[in-house]
């Protein structure tokens, strides 16, 4: 196991190049922009189904005067 971390801290050390630093950035706003929008998409469908929900209950509940 001592082998796996030194041989990750190896690797981790050595300096990447600009072009890899650039595509790797392009790689990870992309997939962030991606999950956002998954994020987002999820966020509205639960706020439908709450509201879907709360009108639900206010059919069901009777009307006391």
């Amino acid at each position: 196991m001592a082998n796996i971390h030194s041989s990750i801290k190896f690797n981790m050390a050595r300096k990447l190049s600009t072009n890899t630093i650039n595509k790797f950035k392009k790689k990870l706003l992309a997939e962030k922009e991606q999950l956002t929008q998954i994020l987002e998409h999820h966020q509205q469908e639960r706020e439908n189904i709450r509201l879907s929900e709360a009108s639900a209950g206010k059919k069901s509940r009777p009307n006391f005067r």
